[in-house]
């Protein structure tokens, strides 16, 4: 028998299968594969690989869906962000918008997020209460004017096979459109002032898990998490995970809000594209 040939394709079958058993446990590195910018790009890759080796691992939930001793996600767990005014804490949510606070570094934490809520209310008038958001104020397109950015839905878990594991998705209004003061609600995100920056809504293809903004060098860039499924397409569903990538953007313009249900096509820089290679599984 040839132990050698069988031992190849033993190999061969696990480094096939390995994206189809990953898990949140899992520890990473990371590969530059393209880049425009060669010294953002080795600069985030050397972040990555200094603070982002377990992406996506967390603690679960404690049994107290409030449990103020919560290290995690209690008032003053690791994972908890600054409030808003009037803001009351809840665990759960602070649970569902983990993989927006760490891992972290200096350039992540640069921008400044405070936790809120808004009012989900469909157009049809089905109401679904209030929902956790983040608000930070930041150039976001660089463009010397600074912004409101509200992430109003979160990547949750990070199984998307069923398509039920969350994407982020960041509105982004014009400073002041919004007194966060008062109580806001979702339709709010729509509002345009006449002659004024139409509202953005950010997501997409590159953006279909987790989007997180962070400052270098005085510019913002978009770090975005991508899950390449069987077939090649990046989506939040589907049957096999072949790839996994933390892709760099610089956001320029459009995705903004032309009528209601049409947006304009979203104009954005690939800058870096750095390929997650799994080292350690549990």
């Amino acid at each position: 028998m040839n132990f050698r040939l069988i031992a190849c394709v033993l190999l061969f079958w696990i480094g096939l299968n390995a994206f189809a058993f990953a898990s949140d446990l899992d520890r990473y590195r990371y590969v530059l594969e393209k880049s425009t910018n060669d010294k953002v790009c080795r600069h985030m890759r050397n972040v990555y690989n200094g603070h982002f080796s377990y992406p996506f691992k967390r603690p679960g939930l404690t049994a107290l869906r409030n449990d103020p001793n919560d290290t995690a996600y209690g008032p003053n767990g690791r994972y908890t962000f600054p409030k808003l005014p009037g803001v009351t804490h809840e665990n759960r949510k602070t649970l569902d918008m983990s993989y927006s606070r760490l891992p972290s570094s200096s350039e992540f934490d640069a921008i400044e997020w405070r936790e809120g809520r808004y009012r989900f209310v469909e157009p049809s008038g089905n109401d679904h209460g209030d929902q956790p958001m983040l608000v930070a104020e930041f150039d976001i397109d660089n463009d010397g004017r600074v912004d409101t950015v509200i992430k109003t839905s979160f990547m949750l878990a990070y199984d998307g096979s069923s398509g039920h594991g969350g994407e982020d998705t960041l509105r982004v209004l014009e400073r002041g459109a919004i007194d966060l003061t008062q109580p806001v609600t979702s339709e709010m995100f729509y509002r345009h002032q006449s002659g004024k920056k139409k509202p953005v809504m950010i997501s997409g293809p590159y953006w279909s898990r987790l989007i997180r903004p962070f400052l270098f060098e005085g510019i913002v860039y978009l770090s975005a998490y991508e899950q390449i499924w069987g077939g090649g397409e990046s989506r939040s569903f589907g049957t096999r995970l072949d790839g996994e990538y933390m892709n760099v953007l610089r956001y320029r313009s459009g995705s903004e809000r032309l009528a209601p249900g049409e947006w304009s096509e979203l104009e954005a820089d690939l800058i870096c594209r750095v390929r997650m290679i799994i080292v350690k599984q549990r």
